[in-house]
C-alpha cells in the first residue's frame, strides 16, 4: 500500500532482452515493474535505466560481514580488505565467499583468501552450493554470438584491466569495434571513457577475464598462440609510436603512444623475442610519461627475455634503458652500474657488418658515461669503440671520438629519447 493505494509491483530478474520483458508487462493503473538484466534493454519505452555499480571497498566488507558474522571479520581485517578485493566488489562473489566462510567456522579469513589469491582456482573457490560465479558468466556467454565468444575469450589471452579497440582487433584478427559495443550492452565489458587518442577503452571485471582466459585454454589451448596473432600488430604499432616520439617534445606523439598498451608487455612475456622489442620500443612513451614503474617492468621483462635467448645486443639496449631510468630517477651511480653491465654484451654484439651503426651506438654510450663522470665504464667504452675502429680499418686517437671545438662531443640522444650534449 502507498498512499492508501495498493500498488503492484512486478519483479523480473535477470531479463535476456526485450522480447522477454515486452509479454510480461502490467498495463493497468497503480503498476510498477523492476527489470534486472546484463543488457541496457534500450528498446523498452519509457523506462528509466540505473546502472549499478560492483561495492565499493567499505560495502563489500560491510556485505561479508553481514553474512559471516562482524566478529570474525574484525578479528582479521586485512584478510577480510583481501577477500573482498579478490572479489572484486562483486556482490554474488561476495555473497559465495561469506557463505563459505560461515559454513566452515574453523576456517580463518586468511586461509580462504589465500586461497582465492590462486587466478587457476578462484572461479573454483567461488562456488557453493547451487551459487557460482562461472555458471552465471557462463549464462551471458553462452547467449552471445559466435564472433562475440571468439573476441571475448581471445580477450583472456591479455593481463590488462582495460583496453584499445585496436589491440582486440589484433587478437581476432579483424574489426573489433562493433563486436566490442555488443559486449558492453551484454554487461560482460564496461566503456571506461575516451583516451588521448579520443577512441574508447575497455574494460571488465576481473572474474569476467578470467572466466574468459579459462573458455580461451578450453576451446583454442594455451595463450601463446593467440598472442603471436596479435604481436606483429603490437609491435609494428610500437615501433611507429617510437618513431612519432624520438624526434619530438615531450606531449607531441602521444596520440599513436598511448595505444600501446603497457600491460601487453605482460602479456607477451611467453613470446621472448617480442617482449624483448617491445621492452625497447616502449621505453620513450614510458619516459615522456613519468611511467616509471611501467619503465622499470618492461625493462626487467625484456631483459629476462633478451638473456634467455642469448640475444647480447638487446640485453645492452635494455640495460641502457635501464641506466636511462636511474638517471631519471636521480640514481647516478646505479645508472653507471648499469651502463658498466651494459659493455660486454654491447661488445659482444658488435655487428661487423654494420660498423657505422656500431660506432654511432658506441658513442652515444661513451657520451651517457662521460656525463655520469665515471672512468672505469668510460675507459671499457673507449675499448669498445676502439674494437669498432678496427673494425673500419681506421686509426682511433689517444682523445677518443673527434671532439667539437669547445671540447664536448656532439648531441647524442638516450635510450628514451631525450636530447642532450656530452
Amino acid at each position: 500500500m502507498v498512499g492508501g493505494r495498493r500498488l503492484l509491483v512486478v519483479v523480473l530478474d535477470d531479463a535476456a532482452d526485450e522480447a522477454q520483458v515486452h509479454p510480461l508487462l502490467p498495463t493497468g493503473p497503480g503498476c510498477l515493474t523492476l527489470v534486472t538484466s546484463r543488457s541496457p534493454l534500450l528498446g523498452l519505452e519509457a523506462a528509466r535505466a540505473c546502472e549499478l555499480e560492483v561495492f565499493d571497498p567499505g560495502e563489500s566488507v560491510a556485505m561479508l560481514a553481514r553474512v559471516v558474522g562482524e566478529q570474525r571479520v574484525r578479528a582479521e581485517p586485512q584478510a577480510a580488505a583481501r577477500i573482498a578485493a579478490l572479489c572484486g566488489g562483486l556482490p554474488l562473489a561476495l555473497r559465495i565467499a561469506g557463505s563459505r566462510l560461515a559454513r566452515r567456522p574453523n576456517w580463518t579469513l586468511k586461509h580462504l583468501a589465500g586461497r582465492l589469491e590462486d587466478e587457476r582456482g578462484r572461479l573454483d573457490e567461488l562456488s557453493a552450493g547451487d551459487l557460482a560465479v562461472r555458471s552465471s558468466l557462463a549464462l551471458g556467454y553462452h547467449a552471445l554470438s559466435d564472433r562475440e565468444r571468439l573476441l571475448l575469450r581471445r580477450l583472456g589471452a591479455l593481463s590488462a584491466p582495460d583496453f584499445a579497440p585496436w589491440a582486440a582487433s589484433a587478437l581476432l584478427g579483424a574489426p573489433a569495434d562493433r563486436l566490442l559495443e555488443a559486449l558492453a550492452e551484454a554487461g560482460l565489458l564496461q566503456v571506461r571513457g575516451l583516451d588521448a587518442t579520443g577512441r574508447e577503452r575497455y574494460g571488465w571485471h576481473d572474474l569476467t577475464r578470467l572466466y574468459a582466459a579459462e573458455r580461451l585454454a578450453e576451446e583454442e589451448g594455451a595463450p601463446k598462440g593467440v598472442l603471436a596473432v596479435a604481436v606483429r600488430e603490437i609491435l609494428d604499432r610500437t615501433r611507429r609510436a617510437r618513431a612519432l616520439l624520438l624526434p619530438a617534445e615531450p606531449g607531441s606523439g602521444q596520440t599513436l603512444a598511448h595505444t600501446a598498451e603497457q600491460a601487453m608487455v605482460l602479456a607477451t612475456t611467453q613470446l621472448r623475442e617480442s617482449a624483448r622489442r617491445l621492452a625497447f620500443y616502449l621505453t620513450p612513451f614510458f619516459e615522456l610519461g613519468a611511467h616509471r614503474e611501467d619503465w622499470r617492468a618492461a625493462a626487467e621483462i625484456g631483459l629476462r627475455a633478451a638473456r634467455r635467448m642469448g640475444h647480447r645486443h638487446g640485453e645492452a639496449l635494455l640495460l641502457r634503458s635501464t641506466a636511462d631510468l636511474h638517471l631519471v630517477e636521480g640514481r647516478p651511480v646505479e645508472a653507471a652500474g648499469a651502463l658498466q653491465r651494459a659493455l660486454p654484451p654491447a661488445e659482444a654484439g658488435l655487428d661487423q657488418r654494420r660498423p657505422a651503426e656500431a660506432r654511432e651506438r658506441a658513442e652515444r654510450g661513451l657520451g651517457l658515461l662521460r656525463r655520469l663522470g665515471d672512468r672505469l665504464p668510460e675507459a671499457a667504452g673507449l675499448v669498445v669503440l676502439a674494437r669498432v675502429a678496427m673494425v673500419e680499418g681506421r686509426p682511433m686517437s689517444p682523445a677518443g671520438p673527434r671532439r667539437r671545438r669547445s671540447g664536448r662531443f656532439a648531441s647524442t640522444r638516450t635510450a628514451g629519447g631525450r636530447r642532450g650534449r656530452c
